[in-house]
């Protein structure tokens, strides 16, 4: 349940468009509370909502806080299969005695009034136990649409921070800082092509590598590398969710069923240890890993790949087939 982090604040490119944010994660992370409450953080796709509320969970998290971050689809998920399960006493639980509730991307919940109300149920009571609630969306919460009033009003209670993507020009300099400090120089127009969708993705981390490999070889970063970089993470990404799309079209059934057959019979659970291998495989991940998105243990994941192996293996052939015409 609970989201890994890699990101902190001082990976955090800060300027105008986004201070504001930056401003209040720091001062969260310092007090760990908040003077308004719910904290909603709102902005566009590569803004940086995620890399923030990473930092802010990393940060409190190492002072042995109890805390929940995921997303808004796995509330819900989490919701739904209690309700199937009967296991509703131990979700509310869960959620409502923690002591730091972060959720992402609660446009995910626009028509789903029930999940809706039982959320508005859980910030209720964390807010007036004083407990620190963050969510995000790419709007402000009165312009969700599909969402109850009564949710909309009290995420409007608390203070909403819009976040805007950075600049292309404070991109540009931080990537031209890194190649004068490492001693290598941007040939014309290479760096011009670097926008700031370039910081809060992957491809951060490749241009950065790229710069890295030009100072060891000596060479200039030109136009072509940059945009080999870039034209390269413009390829369809691989991520759990596609894997597990592909398990589901396979056995007829939801995504969702397949992420949570957790408690399910052995012969039933065949497509969440068909998941749980292709994700191992396919995404390159280690056990931690993989045990944190499925919601289990390292040995969990360990036991379903060797399941697969000795029983599931020619439809795990099958399914990788299926996975490959996927992604073309």
């Amino acid at each position: 349940m609970q989201k890994k982090h890699t990101n902190d604040l001082r990976r955090f490119l800060v300027d105008s468009n986004n201070n504001l944010a930056f401003e209040i994660a720091k001062k969260l992370i310092k007090t760990s509370k908040l003077d308004y409450a719910p904290l909603h953080i709102f902005g566009p796709e590569n803004s940086g909502k995620s890399h923030l509320l990473n930092a802010i969970s990393k940060e409190i998290d190492s002072e042995e806080k109890n805390i929940i971050h995921c997303f808004a689809r796995s509330f819900y998920l989490d919701y739904i299969f209690a309700l199937k399960n009967k296991t509703y006493q131990k979700f509310r639980q869960t959620y409502r005695e923690t002591d730091i509730l972060v959720l992402e991307d609660i446009d995910f919940l626009q028509k789903k009034n029930h999940t809706q109300r039982e959320l508005l149920f859980v910030i209720d009571e964390l807010v007036n136990k004083k407990k620190v609630v963050i969510t995000s969306s790419q709007m402000h919460p009165k312009q969700l649409k599909q969402f109850q009033s009564a949710l909309v009003n009290r995420l409007s209670s608390g203070l909403s921070i819009p976040i805007h993507p950075i600049s292309n020009s404070t991109a540009q300099n931080y990537f031209g800082r890194m190649a004068n400090n490492l001693q290598v120089s941007f040939e014309d127009g290479a760096l011009q092509i670097i926008t700031s969708e370039c910081i809060h993705t992957e491809l951060r981390e490749k241009i950065e590598k790229l710069i890295v490999f030009c100072s060891e070889t000596k060479k200039g970063v030109n136009e072509d590398l940059i945009k080999k970089c870039i034209a390269h993470n413009a390829n369809k990404k691989l991520t759990f969710e596609i894997i597990l799309e592909v398990v589901a079209q396979h056995y007829k059934m939801e995504d969702g069923e397949v992420l949570r057959q957790k408690q399910s019979s052995h012969t039933a659970k065949e497509p969440r240890y068909l998941a749980i291998k292709m994700s191992k495989e396919a995404l390159k991940l280690n056990n931690e890993s993989i045990a944190s998105y499925f919601n289990c243990s390292e040995s969990s994941v360990r036991n379903a790949c060797k399941r697969v192996d000795k029983e599931f293996s020619e439809v795990c052939v099958s399914l990788k087939k299926n996975l490959l015409n996927y992604m073309k």
